[in-house]
């Protein structure tokens, strides 16, 4: 079974305690109406909590503060908490989140922030307007991962090495080095094994270079899920186990849940059933408890696949089911076609199995 162990658990509990002490002072502070300090420190613990444990829950504390705070600072919060929804998969509610900040940055004049907080049918709009800035080239990047997401790769090689561009002639660093992770992942997805290590290697070394420890154990957990597309799993388990410690160690949760889940399949894929069963239990498990709705229905899906595997058809097609509605509920069509496929597969060798019992 893939842990978290007891360093993990102590440094959740311990985050735990400090915001439930941060939460009191917010409400203690609520109370008294001390008004943009208090929501200040809301949205800076949030965009803190958005890279090791996404949550709502001090922004909710503050909400009835934001309508008498500056409109810019009524922006930012709506900012971060659209990119906590957008992380949460909650893909409807980012979307309205965040045109409601970008029609924010619009009104106090900060164009470069509102393009970064686009609805998909107005970005290039957008970018155009803006010209030569970081707003612009960041504007891109996410349009690039958007078509990523609808599995879009051509396109989105093409707007991602523009961004990248974009990036690179206004010395944007760490704009330039996310939308390499973005080329390699795309890369990735298209089998182009090769060059997408050539380009996650760079990107990893560059982030180190820059200070993101972050953006450099993505890249290492990238490069561990391209060994295990070539199927050299013992080589992909050993760098997705280190990519895991290394989350633990910068205290990202979901990072290393994600980690967990794949080193799960892993073990599925090797037929190590039981293994495999508590690995990915233990994952969508912690998937639920950071509200991460993707990871845990593909946990779901995956669990379904071992129950198929093992003639356990209607333990299957229950989980199969399940979340194929979940990735309908979150956006994810190719992933709920992928879960009907399985359960097309499941009826068909399910009747089979019936017609060879009746025969004998």
């Amino acid at each position: 079974m893939v842990d978290f162990g007891p360093e993990f658990s102590g440094i959740i509990d311990a985050r735990s305690h400090e915001m439930g002490n941060i939460g009191n002072l917010i409400n203690h502070a609520v109370a008294h109406d001390p008004g943009e300090i208090i929501v200040e420190i809301a949205i800076q613990t949030s965009w803190y909590l958005c890279y090791i444990n996404p949550s709502s829950h001090l922004l909710r504390k503050v909400s009835s503060l934001v309508p008498s705070v500056s409109t810019e600072m009524q922006a930012r919060y709506w900012h971060i908490s659209g990119e906590i929804v957008f992380m949460q998969d909650e893909h409807a509610e980012a979307t309205s989140t965040l045109l409601q900040a970008r029609d924010l940055f619009l009104k106090v004049g900060d164009r470069a922030g509102a393009a970064r907080r686009y609805g998909p049918q107005d970005a290039q709009t957008q970018l155009f307007e803006l010209g030569d800035c970081p707003g612009a080239a960041r504007c891109l990047r996410r349009l690039g991962e958007i078509l990523h997401m609808q599995s879009k790769y051509s396109e989105a090689t093409a707007i991602l090495t523009n961004a990248r561009t974009e990036a690179l002639e206004i010395g944007d660093r760490l704009g330039t080095t996310q939308c390499s992770q973005s080329l390699g992942n795309n890369l990735k997805m298209q089998s182009e094994y090769s060059e997408a290590t050539a380009v996650l290697t760079d990107a990893r070394v560059q982030y180190f270079n820059i200070g993101d420890p972050l953006g450099a154990t993505q890249c290492l957990w990238s490069l561990g899920d391209i060994l295990s597309m070539q199927s050299n799993y013992s080589e992909a388990a050993a760098i997705l186990t280190n990519s895991r410690a290394e989350f633990i160690e910068i205290g990202s949760h979901l990072g290393a849940t994600q980690c967990s889940r794949d080193l799960g399949d892993h073990l599925r894929m090797q037929s190590e059933y039981p293994e495999a069963i508590a690995a990915l239990t233990d994952a969508r498990a912690q998937f639920l408890q950071i509200n991460n709705r993707l990871g845990e229905a593909q946990c779901a899906r995956s669990l379904g696949r071992i129950f198929l595997a093992q003639d356990k058809y209607p333990e299957g097609e229950n989980l199969l089911m399940y979340a194929r509605d979940q990735f309908l509920d979150i956006g994810h069509e190719d992933e709920a076609a992928k879960c009907s496929e399985l359960l097309k597969e499941c009826t068909d060798d399910s009747d089979d199995e019936e017609s060879t019992e009746t025969r004998s």
